[in-house]
């Protein structure tokens, strides 16, 4: 593949498998933290490639972390899909020429997710009780 002209770069967490709505969830835990990097016929994050013709769906979720906005980037190709999430500053996708959905939404919690919170505050409340 020939490479292209760089229209934007700034940083990201990432993750693969996921295709359903973002929350909160282990697999965030372990993302993958690297420049996502728009070029005029692809995107990369690491060693990740995606080519602009072989996305099947783009969709940009919008929501809030507490009371600040966040923005996940999730592309759909026939063989794997992606979340990205980005700084409040960052507008990676204003430099993408591809069709996108937007979707407001707000994070759900996965189990594991649930789990976590209830062990520490427990955690807390056995600290401060004793």
């Amino acid at each position: 593949m020939a490479s292209s002209k760089l229209k934007y770069s700034c940083f990201c967490k990432a993750i693969k498998g996921v295709d359903s709505t973002p929350e909160y969830s282990a697999k965030w835990i372990g993302s993958k933290r690297e420049s996502f990097k728009v070029y005029e016929d692809k995107i990369s994050c690491g060693s990740w490639v995606v080519p602009f013709d072989e996305i099947d769906s783009a969709t940009l979720f919008k929501t809030k972390q507490w009371f600040i906005p966040a923005e996940v980037l999730q592309l759909i190709t026939k063989t794997e899909s992606y979340q990205f999430g980005f700084n409040p500053w960052s507008r990676p996708t204003v430099h993408m020429n591809i069709p996108m959905s937007e979707q407001r939404v707000r994070l759900g919690y996965s189990t594991f997710s649930i789990a976590i919170r209830v062990v520490l505050v427990g955690v807390a409340i056995a600290y401060f009780a004793s």
